[in-house]
């Protein structure tokens, strides 16, 4: 069985999706003090070399209205990171 630990996943984020309302996250166990993830309904937010935990928030905000605008997908990540960057980043 594969499981968090023999993937040795230390490093990395990771997403999963079993209901789109409940994305589940984890961070990494070996990332630095500046990480973290946000979620909602059909978003999750993560970084693992924040600039500041707000950097989750600005991003959140950004793509919630860009869903909420009915944008295409690939202008909702483009906003969405964009906004991360102008916040700090990743």
């Amino acid at each position: 069985m594969v499981t968090l630990q023999t993937m040795k996943c230390g490093e990395y984020a990771i997403l999963t999706l079993d209901e789109i309302e409940k994305p589940l996250t984890y961070t990494g166990t070996n990332t630095f003090d500046s990480k973290g993830s946000l979620t909602g309904n059909g978003i999750s937010v993560q970084g693992n070399r924040l600039a500041g935990q707000e950097v989750l928030q600005v991003v959140f905000d950004a793509a919630s209205k860009a869903m909420k605008d009915s944008l295409p997908l690939q202008e909702i990540l483009i906003l969405a990171m964009e906004a991360g960057a102008k916040a700090g980043g990743d």
